[in-house]
């Protein structure tokens, strides 16, 4: 195999340049198997000729192009500390409100409910606070926990409103069952968007 000081051509397509080598940035290959490059080459700055060992035969036929497909998504994705997330933020209330407030009776009611997107916002304040971190990378959770309220009240508007209705009337009348339905709803939609939010906190 035939090869030049600064650069060498692979079986299975691939081609590695000397500075990304050096630099240890040969994208997943480099990732998938450290130290397999490092080993499996000379120094590119001290020798004309390069010597592969059959350990490259072990690396997948993709090209390298695909291995970089990652990557390259991660940067068309909007990124954790994006200030856009403030308007993503705000506009997540507007569902909770808008699945929220219509089944309110009284003012009380509806104030009570109305604060239920700032009390989040102060739980994610206080967590990056402590935990030293910009307050944008808790506003996926913020986002996810207003849209897993307003998903789980769908197809429940009536019913809440009767069911505080009732409330409005008679404060201290005992459960009986009515607001199961959104309950199980919630207690299905919170995971999802939670863990959808999460994951892509981890990912980006």
């Amino acid at each position: 195999m035939g090869a030049t000081a600064g650069h060498v051509t692979l079986p299975l397509g691939y081609e590695l340049d000397d500075h990304l080598l050096a630099a240890n940035e040969v994208g997943c290959l480099a990732d998938a198997r450290p130290g397999v490059l490092r080993d499996a080459a000379r120094d590119f700055s001290s020798s004309s000729t390069v010597v592969v060992t059959a350990v490259v035969q072990s690396f997948p036929s993709t090209p390298r192009a695909a291995c970089h497909d990652t990557e390259e998504t991660k940067e068309k994705m909007l990124d954790t500390t994006s200030p856009l997330w403030w308007l993503l933020a705000a506009f997540s209330v507007v569902p909770y409100l808008a699945a929220m407030l219509p089944g309110m009776i009284t003012t009380r009611q509806k104030i009570f409910v109305s604060c239920g997107p700032a009390v989040v916002f102060a739980g994610a304040l206080a967590y990056a606070t402590v935990n030293q971190r910009p307050l944008t990378e808790m506003l996926p959770v913020y986002c996810g926990i207003n849209l897993a309220i307003a998903t789980g009240m769908i197809g429940h508007r009536k019913a809440m409103r009767a069911y505080m209705a009732e409330r409005a009337d008679n404060p201290d009348l005992p459960e009986d069952g009515t607001a199961t339905p959104w309950i199980l709803q919630m207690a299905f939609t919170l995971p999802v968007f939670l863990g959808a939010a999460f994951w892509y906190m981890g990912a980006y």
